[in-house]
């Protein structure tokens, strides 16, 4: 590439996760699934409340949503948008 582009502008989007599973219950979530970004963005949340719980990296957020409906397992929840947990 003989140009390299130049930065002009910023924009901050908002980013807002859902927590998506079959399971009603956060104590009986046992693996989470991801894109590897959101996890760190959703870090406050999962300590408090799944510590314990596996956290699995994926392709990104909407795979990690049709991962666990495939599943269909109460143990198992996906952080994803709100689009890709109704779908």
């Amino acid at each position: 590439m003989r140009h390299r582009p130049k930065i002009i502008a910023d924009i901050y989007l908002p980013i807002h996760h859902q927590l998506a599973s079959f399971g009603t219950d956060l104590n009986l979530i046992t693996d989470i699934y991801s894109h590897f970004a959101a996890f760190p963005q959703c870090s406050n949340f999962l300590d408090e409340h799944l510590p314990s719980a596996n956290r699995h990296v994926v392709e990104d957020t909407a795979w990690a949503a049709t991962e666990v409906a495939r599943k269909k397992m109460p143990s198992a929840a996906a952080i994803c948008s709100a689009e890709a947990a109704s779908a």
